[in-house]
């Protein structure tokens, strides 16, 4: 049994070593992943940044083009340089001049959706606005802040009346700065603009709470499905959302996994997060791109949701690996655990009597040359017991084989009751036993055979009635060269039992005494 057991331990061992290994399997396919994935995001954010960049810069551009070829006109720059020194009335006079000189160039640029075209005098204070409506041009007093300070060309994201890109252009009569004009593409067109550009993706605009309270909007927000702390235009989602299904399952991930979004929004820095579509196997990137006005201070985020199939990819190459690997473990284990069971199954046959579940004969010869050896090596004693039915034979004659194979087995369970776990039994042949007992003496292995015979003696056996057995014992001396010279003294003396009438324990001795 002991390498029975040796060998279920080493499936087992061996069976948890490949567990161990499909563990770190799946480790360093998940680092893998968590690196592509981090690069996917990388990838993305670089790619949000350049079309953020490349539509700001073509915003410019056109700009650009307005300040130098409408605004930077002469007409435009005496009405502004004699508005710094007129009276309040004379202004008025100076706005509507104002007016008919650019109403034409200003009503063809609100076809671009430019919603602001403003001035500004030297101090700073607004001078003119237009944005749609003829009746703006008489609007309070507005002081445009510090940027004109600059008397230079400044760019950003504006959120004082209307947000959007912020192009500040200084006014100049001859060397003299006279005041300043603002051009503003709102936030409405820029991300009509880019969904237009890229229409694999949906962009959205988000706002700070803090930003909300300063700005004079025109559009109606609500909080945001992305961060309770941001609020949202539907009017402006509406623009590039491609499939609702989709985007409001993405938005279930935001508010799942609201504490990863809100660590990402409160770096103020761009981050991208990964969720997968409701309605089909898709998996989206949302991209945060930040925005901040003039004071530096953060203003809200761009938006762009895309999807991506490389990361679609990832994911059923990681599910792949990870089920044929399992798959791989898996049958390694239950086929180990098949051939040893197997093999565990036919050491048994091979080694064990049928008909009553001892070790047979070739079994038993193993145990004993194993313990003959160590015997050898350590001096240890240890008594060969070889048992015999008395009058088997009468038995299976009188009462058939039947009953001489039921004897066999009552005998075979009373014999491995009288001795310990650790001595080994056996059926030697026909109706013979023999029995080791490691680590005895003569005399004990004589009270032992004489306790198995008295048990058998006692016993009522079915149709037969009494049986009795008839044992030889045998001592290792330390003589003996091989097992068998141990086992031939024992049958030799259990012959001595057999002549001096059965039922009887014999003792071998050199010269054959009996006692």
């Amino acid at each position: 049994m002991k390498k029975l057991d040796t060998s279920y331990k080493f499936w087992i061992a061996f069976s948890t070593l490949l567990i161990i290994v499909w563990f770190f399997i799946i480790y360093l396919i998940n680092v893998d992943y968590r690196k592509r994935h981090e690069i996917f995001k990388e990838n993305e954010i670089k790619s949000f940044n350049l079309k953020i960049n490349s539509t700001r810069d073509s915003f410019q551009t056109f700009t650009d083009s307005i300040y130098e070829v409408i605004v930077n006109r002469e007409e435009v720059i005496n009405i502004m340089n004699t508005a710094n020194s007129s009276s309040n009335g004379e202004k008025e006079e100076l706005k509507k001049r104002l007016h008919e000189n650019l109403n034409d160039v200003y009503n063809e640029f609100i076809k671009n959706q430019s919603s602001q075209f403003q001035f500004y005098l030297a101090d700073g204070t607004n001078f003119f606005k237009f944005n749609g409506n003829t009746k703006n041009y008489y609007l309070d007093i507005e002081v445009v802040g510090t940027s004109h300070l600059k008397k230079q060309v400044v760019r950003g994201f504006a959120q004082e009346s209307e947000m959007g890109f912020k192009f500040l252009y200084p006014l100049y009569y001859k060397v003299k700065y006279i005041g300043a004009v603002k051009i503003t593409i709102p936030v409405f067109y820029v991300i009509k603009t880019m969904s237009n550009l890229y229409k694999d993706s949906s962009f959205h605009f988000i706002l700070n709470r803090e930003a909300y309270k300063k700005i004079n909007n025109n559009f109606q927000f609500e909080e945001s499905p992305f961060s309770r702390d941001y609020l949202s235009s539907k009017k402006i989602n509406e623009i590039s959302i491609r499939d609702k299904n989709n985007t409001e399952k993405i938005r279930e991930y935001y508010i799942e996994n609201a504490d990863d979004v809100k660590l990402g929004l409160s770096s103020l820095l761009e981050f991208s997060i990964i969720a997968k579509g409701k309605t089909s196997d898709n998996y989206y990137i949302t991209t945060f791109y930040p925005i901040t006005g003039m004071n530096k201070r953060n203003i809200g985020y761009f938006v762009e949701i895309n999807s991506n199939a490389h990361i679609k990819d990832l994911y059923k190459k990681q599910y792949i690996v990870f089920i044929l690997s399992g798959l791989i473990v898996i049958s390694f284990i239950v086929s180990g655990f098949i051939y040893i069971r197997e093999r565990t199954y036919l050491k048994i046959m091979s080694s064990t009597d049928y008909l009553t579940k001892l070790h047979n004969r070739s079994r038993f010869i193993e145990f004993a040359n194993h313990e003959f050896e160590k015997g050898k090596r350590y001096s240890t004693p240890f008594i060969i017991l070889m048992m015999d039915i008395d009058f088997f034979k009468r038995i299976n004659d009188t009462y058939g084989h039947n009953t001489g194979d039921v004897i066999l087995k009552s005998i075979s369970k009373i014999i491995l009751t009288q001795v310990r776990t650790t001595d080994i039994v056996a059926r030697w042949g026909g109706e013979e036993f023999i029995c080791l007992l490691p680590n005895t003496a003569l005399t004990e292995g004589h009270i032992v055979a004489n306790r198995i015979r008295n048990k058998i003696e006692k016993e009522n056996f079915p149709k037969v009635g009494k049986v009795t057995l008839s044992i030889g014992v045998a001592e290792n001396i330390g003589n003996h060269t091989t097992i068998e010279e141990i086992i031939n003294n024992a049958d030799i003396a259990l012959y001595n039992s057999k002549q001096n009438g059965r039922n009887k324990v014999s003792l071998w001795q050199p010269n054959n005494n009996i006692k």
